[in-house]
């Protein structure tokens, strides 16, 4: 759903990072190769001081990105869900994110997508408030009966 550009040649190279231990080289090339983060965001990764958190996330991205295309869409499936679902993209976001919410918005009977203007996949990094601020108008929305 959504063309993710995920590669063999690509996972091979983040796992041998992986392996090395070179856990900040891995997220910065995932950050610039696959979500096309701007310079704000890559350093924003490079200023990100927990390295525990940082070899967590690589190995999350690794293992969640292999299971990408296995995925089987089901918007039958979706459309059964009597939940109320936020969607959130960056507008920088690469197209491939855009595609897959767009999809899963019409998919998902209660759902909302908000657009992060000015922002990459990196929003709790570079604009945490407008992160929060969608996120708790969300969540404090009265509950629509169906």
């Amino acid at each position: 759903m959504g063309g993710y550009p995920w590669s063999d040649e690509f996972d091979s190279r983040m796992q041998s990072l992986i392996d090395a231990g070179k856990m900040e080289e891995a997220l910065f090339m995932f950050a610039k190769d696959i979500v096309k983060s701007g310079l704000k965001e890559l350093s924003a990764i490079q200023n990100m001081s927990a390295q525990p958190m940082k070899a967590a996330v690589a190995r999350t991205i690794v293992r969640e990105s292999r299971l990408v295309d296995r995925y089987c869409f089901d918007s039958e499936r979706l459309g059964k869900l009597n939940i109320p679902v936020l969607l959130i993209v960056g507008s920088k976001s690469p197209k491939h994110w855009h595609i897959s919410s767009k999809t899963l918005q019409k998919a998902l009977p209660d759902s909302r997508l908000f657009i992060l203007d000015g922002q990459h996949h990196t929003a709790i990094q570079t604009a945490p408030d407008l992160l929060v601020e969608e996120i708790v108008g969300f969540l404090s929305a009265p509950l629509i009966e169906t």
